[in-house]
């Protein structure tokens, strides 16, 4: 079993030394109709390792049989880290508008009593030949932003037309679901057969934060190009306001119920709450999780946690509460106090929270009122004397 896997590891190790010694650039190459039809391109073969190779070129794709390559077989000596090949295309005029391809393969041939297999790359080339009228082709980028900033729409514009365009004008319209709420316009310009020109729209994000839609309406010489992009503005996040422990007593099972709101547009299910909690030396005392909780756009509520303390001892502990939908999530800090008093919790950035039996806090604030009746007595009897 052992000498399968020796043999195995060395057969991996020689491909991948195949595979790595071979590379070629560009990876892919556009030819623009109709002034690059007759220009000569070049492709260049990358020997990383270093070593004696044999190479074959083929070619595939839409474009296969009109790729002219220079030579069909090629050699590169160890000597060489790279070498350069030379190809034309040559399509015919009665080719059909639109975007073609194709692909130059270059093979090594490897030892076949050791892989059996040629170890390939190829390069891609691509070529637009232009519709016989006026043709846009476009689409959108959206750098988003958070609430009360700016988000920007690139729309890139390129005329796949033989004719030029007079007049282009972009319209943005913002729609929350299936209401438009906003509408942003974009500056006219004029484009050439062929030629490409990007758009940048910025739209100030005054929403709450959420999903929203950008239709896309580009008008031009009484023709309409019209596409849509989701978007959101800001990110899924949760607020986490407090944790409640109810008649907390040590040892048993205790409900703790942690105040959150959806501070998203939607509503988000099968969100649940994770409270993790260290001792002062670094181990973990607790991790558990709530059942999922269906929380609607803006909705506050209580997700509760069950905490088994049967091998919980008093003292200060520190961890994470973290609140969880699919990929996203919201944390933070938490501080736990467990004294004869009860439980104390505290979470970062908010206010520190007490709860205890109603028992012992009665016991606690009538301690408190006595000492302070018996200070002010006390007070006064010294300043009589």
């Amino acid at each position: 079993m052992k000498k399968k896997i020796f043999v195995v590891g060395i057969l991996l190790v020689l491909t991948l030394q195949f595979v790595f010694a071979l590379g070629v650039t560009p990876g892919r190459t556009t030819i623009n109709y109709p002034n690059d039809l007759n220009k000569t391109f070049s492709f260049k073969i990358l020997n990383s390792e270093n070593k004696d190779m044999q190479l074959s070129f083929d070619t595939s794709g839409d474009l296969g049989d009109y790729i002219i390559l220079n030579e069909k077989s090629a050699e590169i000596s160890e000597e060489k880290d790279s070498r350069e090949f030379t190809y034309t295309l040559n399509v015919p005029m009665n080719m059909n508008p639109g975007e073609h391809k194709g692909e130059i393969i270059i093979s090594e041939k490897g030892d076949e009593e050791i892989i059996g297999a040629k170890i390939s790359v190829k390069t891609e080339i691509v070529f637009f030949i232009p519709y016989p009228y006026k043709y846009i082709e476009s689409d959108v980028n959206v750098i988003e932003s958070n609430k009360n900033e700016t988000t920007t729409f690139l729309i890139p514009v390129i005329n796949r037309g033989e004719e030029q365009i007079e007049e282009l004008d972009a319209i943005v319209e913002i729609y929350d679901r299936d209401l438009k709420i906003d509408e942003v316009n974009a500056s006219l310009f004029s484009l050439e057969s062929m030629q490409r020109r990007e758009l940048n729209v910025d739209w100030m994000a005054n929403v709450p934060l959420g999903m929203y839609t950008a239709k896309i309406i580009l008008d031009y010489d009484d023709e309409k190009a019209i596409f849509t992009k989701n978007f959101k503005v800001g990110n899924i996040s949760f607020g986490i306001f407090d944790i409640f422990a109810e008649d907390f007593e040590l040892g048993n099972i205790v409900k703790l119920d942690v105040l959150v709101e959806n501070q998203w547009s939607e509503r988000l299910d099968e969100v649940y709450a994770n409270l993790i909690l260290y001792d002062e030396y670094g181990n973990k005392i607790a991790d558990f999780k709530s059942p999922p909780e269906d929380i609607e756009a803006f909705e506050k509520i209580r997700i509760p946690l069950y905490w088994d303390t049967a091998n919980v001892s008093k003292g200060e502990y520190h961890g994470s509460i973290v609140i969880h939908y699919k990929d996203f999530s919201s944390e933070k800090k938490v501080y736990v106090d467990i004294s004869d008093y009860g439980i104390g919790i505290e979470i970062e950035s908010g206010g520190f929270v007490l709860n205890e039996k109603p028992g012992l806090i009665k016991i606690f604030l009538i301690i408190l009122i006595l000492a302070s009746v018996i200070f002010i007595i006390l007070r006064k009897v010294i300043k009589r004397k």
